[in-house]
């Protein structure tokens, strides 16, 4: 069974809106919010380990420290996936995916 971990903004979780776009990162075990939606599509082929949360605004103010974080989180899951986003063509978080996604494929040789 694949082992994901899935990587989210606060806006899709029930972590809240724009008033905690500068909480720092969470972890929640399995899916949590849309990384449900996810595992229902994975069906029996994945499992969703881990949900790292984090606000928009914090991963921008914080980038050295939140991607030491998010990296810290994904290797002590072990999966051998990582999901970013729900990212809906929304401009700056379209990027954090992407920076997300190369940084922890270049220092944890994760796809």
């Amino acid at each position: 069974m694949l082992k994901v971990v899935h990587i989210v903004k606060q806006v899709f979780t029930w972590l809240g809106g724009e008033e905690k776009a500068r909480h720092p990162i969470v972890v929640v075990e399995g899916p949590s919010n849309t990384a449900r939606g996810l595992q229902a599509q994975l069906g029996e082929e994945g499992k969703v380990v881990a949900t790292i949360i984090h606000g928009g605004n914090y991963i921008h103010k914080h980038v050295d420290e939140a991607m030491a974080s998010i990296l810290n989180e994904v290797e002590s899951q072990r999966p051998e996936v990582v999901v970013a986003g729900l990212a809906f063509s929304s401009g700056r978080y379209d990027l954090t995916c992407v920076e997300v996604c190369q940084t922890v494929s270049e220092s944890l040789e994760i796809p």
